[in-house]
């Protein structure tokens, strides 16, 4: 189910969680910013919303 997300999302997500276990909720949120803003910026994360609006398979290209 999760490696069907988009792909820049997923890589995303498991390394912030890796590097921020040991860091207090505040400053996990200062770490794991950056990353977000990068990936709200894809073609990928365009292509999830559109897709399912459209009722079909999103088709991600990792960029």
């Amino acid at each position: 189910m999760i490696a069907a997300n988009g792909p820049l999302a997923v890589e995303a997500v498991l390394k912030t969680l890796r590097e921020t276990l040991s860091l207090s909720e505040e400053e996990a949120f200062a770490y794991e910013k950056p990353y977000a803003d990068a990936n709200f910026g894809t073609e990928d994360a365009q292509e999830g919303p559109a897709a399912f609006a459209q009722k079909r398979t999103p088709n991600f290209k990792r960029r």
